[in-house]
């Protein structure tokens, strides 16, 4: 699993990128959810923020 790219069952990365870009415009935040508890301690994510 690539965590950097929209999974092909949702979408693609550049439709993605034009929601981004309409949210933004109307000033709105876009908030991503992810399930941690089906990484290791190892997962890139949480790594960088324990230091």
């Amino acid at each position: 699993m690539h965590y950097y790219t929209v999974d092909p069952l949702l979408g693609e990365n550049e439709a993605f990128e034009e929601l981004l870009k309409e949210v933004h415009k109307r000033n709105f935040k876009v908030i991503l959810d992810r399930v941690f508890n089906h990484a290791s301690w190892g997962f890139f994510s949480l790594t960088i923020y324990s230091k």
